[in-house]
C-alpha cells in the first residue's frame, strides 16, 4: 500500500486553501473553511517546521504595508475604509506567515505546484458551476459569463497563472498529463472575457520563451536569429487562436482596447470608464500627494463617474489612496524581486518566478491587487527562494533541491 507522506497532505491542503481563495471569496463561511485549512496545515507541519517568526524581507514587507495602510487613515476621505483594508492585509499576513515558516525550507517547486493545479481546480469548479454547454453558449455568442461564486476575472487570473506555471514545467521540466487542462483553462478565459488574463499569458509565455532561447544561444548571432525564431512562432500562435470562433468574443474586446491606445478604430465603453478611472486615480496623487487614503479612492471614483468603483488599476489606486509614498511602499518589493537577475543562468525556477513578476505587474494595470491573497502568496514564494538562495550562498547548502523527508 503506497504510504501518503506529510509533504504531500500539506501540499493538496495548501493547494485547497489557495483554490479557496477563488472558490470562497463570496461565500460568508469562506472565512471559516480557510481558517480550518491553516489549522490542518499548522498540525501537520508543526512538529518538524516547529512555528517561528522569520525574520527576512517579504514580513518586513508586508508590515510596512499594514502600518502605512493605517497611516494613511489619519487623513482618509473615510478612515473606516482605510481600517477595513488595513483588516484584510492583517489576516492575508497570518496566512502567509504560516505558508512562509511551512516552506522555509521546501523544495518551492511544491508550492509553484500548488499555485498551479489550485487555478486548475477553479477552472473545472467553473465547468460544473455553469454547466459545459453553458460555457460553450457563451463563447459561442460572444458574451461574457457573470460573475457569480466569484468575480469572473479573478476566475480568469487564476487560470492564467496554472498555465504560465505549467508551461514552465514543460519547457524547462517535463511534460505531464497537467497539461491537458490548458485547453479548458483557456476557453474560461475566454469565456470570462478578461483582457487582462490573455495579457498575462502572453507576457508570461514571452518570459519563459525568450529567456530560455537567451540561455541556449552561445553567440550574438545565434541569440538573435533565436529570438527572432522565437518571436515569431509566438505570433503565428496567437493570431491562429484570435482566429477561432471561441476567441471571437475576448478578441473584440482587445480591440476597443488596443484601440485606445492607438486612436484607431472604436474604443469600447469599457475601456473607456477605465481610462477615465485611471485619469481620476493619477490627478488625484497630483492634487493630494500622500493620498487620500487608501481603500477610498472609490469615493471620488462615485463623485465624478456616478458609479461607486475602485478604479480598475492598482498603480491608479494606490497612487490616489496612499500618494506617492504608497506607491513607494507598495512596490518596493518588485527592487528586491530584481535579485532573481542573478540566477537566471544556474536555476530555471529564477525564469519562472521572473515571469510571474512580470504577470504581476501586467495584472495590475488591469486589476486592484493589494487585498489579493494570491498576489502575496507569489510574493512569499520570491522572497522564500531569495532567501533560500542567500542561505545557500552563505552556507554553502543546495538548499533549493534538498530531498525532503515524507
Amino acid at each position: 500500500m503506497m504510504k501518503v507522506g506529510n509533504n504531500f497532505i500539506i501540499d493538496v491542503l495548501v493547494t485547497l486553501l489557495i483554490a479557496s481563495f477563488t472558490i470562497l471569496s463570496s461565500l460568508s463561511s469562506g472565512i471559516f473553511i480557510m481558517m480550518g485549512l491553516l489549522l490542518l496545515i499548522i498540525l501537520i507541519s508543526m512538529p518538524r517546521c516547529g512555528f517561528h517568526i522569520r525574520k527576512g524581507f517579504c514580513m518586513s514587507y508586508m508590515i510596512s504595508v499594514i502600518v502605512y495602510t493605517y497611516t494613511t487613515s489619519l487623513w482618509a476621505l473615510v478612515p473606516s475604509d482605510t481600517y477595513e483594508i488595513g483588516g484584510s492585509l492583517i489576516n492575508i499576513t497570518l496566512c502567509m506567515l504560516i505558508l512562509y515558516n511551512t516552506y522555509y525550507h521546501a523544495n518551492l517547486n511544491r508550492l509553484l505546484y500548488a499555485v498551479m493545479w489550485s487555478g486548475y481546480i477553479v477552472v473545472i469548479y467553473t465547468f460544473l458551476y455553469y454547466g459545459f454547454s453553458y460555457v460553450m453558449l457563451i463563447l459561442s455568442i460572444g458574451e461574457r459569463m457573470e460573475s457569480d461564486f466569484a468575480n469572473i476575472n479573478n476566475v480568469a487570473m487564476a487560470a492564467a497563472f496554472s498555465l504560465v506555471i505549467n508551461c514552465y514545467f514543460c519547457l524547462y521540466k517535463k511534460w505531464n498529463i497537467s497539461i491537458l487542462l490548458a485547453l479548458p483553462s483557456i476557453l474560461v478565459v475566454f469565456a470570462s472575457g478578461t483582457r487582462k488574463a490573455v495579457f498575462m499569458i502572453i507576457a508570461g509565455l514571452f518570459i519563459l520563451v525568450i529567456v530560455k532561447q537567451i540561455l541556449r544561444s552561445k553567440n550574438a548571432w545565434g541569440l538573435m536569429l533565436r529570438v527572432v525564431m522565437a518571436i515569431f512562432a509566438m505570433i503565428l500562435f496567437f493570431v491562429a487562436i484570435s482566429h477561432l470562433e471561441v476567441a471571437q468574443g475576448i478578441m473584440e474586446r482587445m480591440e476597443g482596447l488596443i484601440a485606445l491606445f492607438t486612436g484607431e478604430g472604436v474604443i469600447d465603453s469599457s475601456s473607456n470608464v477605465r481610462s477615465e478611472l485611471q485619469e481620476i486615480g493619477f490627478s488625484t496623487m497630483l492634487e493630494h500627494p500622500f493620498g487620500i487614503g487608501i481603500g477610498c479612492p472609490h469615493i471620488l471614483a462615485l463623485q465624478k463617474t456616478g458609479y461607486d468603483f475602485y478604479l480598475h488599476c492598482n498603480y491608479a489606486e494606490i497612487a490616489a489612496g496612499g500618494g506617492i509614498l504608497g506607491l513607494i511602499v507598495f512596490y518596493s518589493i518588485y527592487f528586491h524581486f530584481s535579485k532573481l537577475r542573478f540566477y537566471l543562468k544556474e536555476d530555471s525556477i529564477a525564469i519562472v518566478l521572473l515571469a510571474l513578476v512580470v504577470v504581476m505587474l501586467v495584472k495590475d494595470y488591469g486589476a486592484v491587487t493589494y487585498s489579493y491573497k494570491d498576489n502575496y502568496l507569489l510574493f512569499v514564494i520570491i522572497c522564500l527562494y531569495l532567501s533560500q538562495k542567500s542561505r545557500e550562498y552563505v552556507y554553502g547548502l543546495s538548499l533549493i533541491h534538498i530531498s525532503e523527508p515524507t
